[in-house]
């Protein structure tokens, strides 16, 4: 299950106060509080809009406030949907990002209807998992509404009555989408990432000699399955090849061509042993030990090279060592 977001948190936060959610929200509203708007929180006012809602504001003004409601509602769901999510609570003034007071919605649950009802209409494709709580002072109609808007996995998101069609959300505002991040979002591409992983140990054997013992595995964490990966190790150590997978380049006793493709979120074992005769005790240097490179290549990858720098108080640990080694440019 996926770890839940910043928004999601805080918004099960406020409405599982043991104070209740409005008091909870009225003190971070409060100038001192200092509480400011986030890459994943913004704040609106919402008397002067709200209170335009009901039958006995003239026509046109409860028109023009309905408008612009839905021009906020339609730039907050595509902006934070198109990004990483986030909370919108209608009832805070924050016209410098920073909570100043509050400015409450006139009327909770019509209000709370009112952006459920336009949550299909005003973004393309709609977002799904959208959640509209209302928050009432005590018996007054009045409150907060808090919306949680989570990441979607349908982006880009349009925004159908906004000023701009495309947003995303960055540090404390929404900004229009450029050119260059919307193609990625219509034309997602997806690529492998392949890394070395090296568990390593020390054993002592019976010629009274430390030995260094262990596995190298190469695990894809990219979101695209890998073919023709290729391995160029560089050390004094020997591999005990995983003939079952790999193949030895026969004009170098130390690259390695795959059998197999690597799927995201799988590894191929490359060595069941890399094994090498360290020395007697008191011949090993503890405070650096053992280098050792590994090159990575792939069809329609970038090349990964690491550098493992491995001393003897690593070795030592208890339960040995696990590793992937530095990046190299």
């Amino acid at each position: 299950m996926p770890e839940p977001s910043n928004a999601r948190r805080f918004f099960e936060e406020v409405l599982n106060q043991p104070g209740g959610s409005f008091q909870f929200l009225q003190n971070l509203a409060l100038p001192n509080s200092k509480t400011e708007e986030t890459e994943w929180m913004d704040f609106k006012g919402a008397k002067q809009l709200t209170g335009c809602l009901n039958s006995k504001t003239p026509a046109d003004v409860r028109i023009e406030a309905e408008s612009k409601i839905r021009e906020i509602w339609s730039e907050y769901l595509g902006a934070f949907a198109n990004s990483g999510g986030g909370v919108l609570i209608w009832g805070i003034d924050a016209p410098n990002r920073n909570a100043v007071g509050t400015s409450l919605v006139a009327d909770v649950d019509h209000f709370s209807e009112l952006l459920i009802n336009h949550t299909k209409s005003v973004v393309d494709p709609p977002v799904q998992g959208v959640e509209v709580r209302g928050v009432h002072r005590d018996q007054s109609p009045e409150g907060f509404v808090v919306c949680l808007v989570p990441q979607s996995k349908f982006a880009p998101h349009r925004s159908l009555f906004a000023k701009r069609e495309y947003y995303l959300r960055c540090q404390d505002g929404n900004h229009a989408c450029p050119v260059a991040v919307l193609r990625r979002l219509f034309y997602p591409s997806a690529f492998s990432y392949l890394v070395p992983l090296v568990r390593l140990h020390v054993s002592e054997g019976n010629d009274y000699h430390y030995h260094l013992q262990g596995t190298v595995d190469i695990v894809n964490k990219g979101h695209a399955s890998a073919s023709e990966v290729f391995v160029e190790f560089k050390g004094g150590q020997e591999l005990a090849l995983n003939t079952n997978d790999w193949d030895k380049e026969p004009r170098n006793r130390k690259a390695y061509q795959s059998h197999k493709s690597i799927h995201p979120g799988q590894s191929l074992r490359l060595a069941h042993n890399l094994s090498y005769r360290l020395g007697l005790p008191d011949q090993i240097n503890a405070a650096h030990f053992e280098n050792f490179e590994i090159r990575i290549y792939a069809r329609n990858s970038t090349p990964i090279h690491r550098i493992f720098q491995i001393s003897w108080a690593d070795l030592s640990q208890p339960n040995g060592f696990q590793t992937e080694g530095d990046d190299v440019l």
